[in-house]
């Protein structure tokens, strides 16, 4: 599990880390936070920079909770040719725009959500438009949805590190 690379070193957990397959394929995965989506995190752009100075991976995956598609396409060009994939995360929507960028970049502007689809992100709506309607209503405890459970997720191909090919994949009540 990781969190933002660019909340800080000074909170706890890790923004990155390194898996290694049987084969011993390194791919690097680091999570990094968008400042639309989470306004006061440091830079994405230096923070990244610096996690790619320190590693030594077959492949980067960088996953970028942001809430602006501007500013994830604008971050994946500038990585382009020294990461596999960008994912994007935060819309719990998942998006049509999987391709892959020049420099063999695979880029979603959003995964999607894993949870419950009967509701509003995975949550029963009844207390969340209970604070719409009044914005100084207590935010109580939230429940889950009912519905369907829904998987978002991408399925990505490699050659060395660089991908060939990125592919939307959707899964209802599995």
């Amino acid at each position: 599990v990781l969190r933002p690379l660019n909340l800080g070193s000074e909170l706890p957990g890790r923004g990155a880390g390194i898996l290694s397959s049987s084969a011993g394929v390194r791919l690097g995965v680091v999570n990094i936070a968008g400042t639309s989506a989470i306004p006061g995190v440091h830079p994405p752009l230096e923070a990244l920079e610096r996690q790619l100075e320190d590693w030594d991976v077959d492949a980067v995956l960088v996953d970028f909770h942001g809430e602006s598609v501007f500013e994830k396409l604008g971050l994946a060009y500038a990585l382009s040719g020294r990461i596999a994939a960008f994912l994007g995360t935060h819309t719990h929507v998942q998006t049509l725009d999987t391709r892959v960028l020049p420099g063999g970049v695979a880029y979603v502007s959003d995964v999607g959500m894993t949870g419950p689809s009967g509701g509003m992100q995975g949550y029963d709506p009844a207390g969340l438009v209970a604070r719409f309607l009044n914005s100084s209503a207590p935010l109580l405890p939230l429940e889950l949805a009912g519905g369907e459970v829904e998987l978002g997720a991408v399925l990505v191909t490699l050659e060395g590190s660089v991908a060939t090919e990125i592919k939307r994949l959707e899964w209802l009540d599995f």
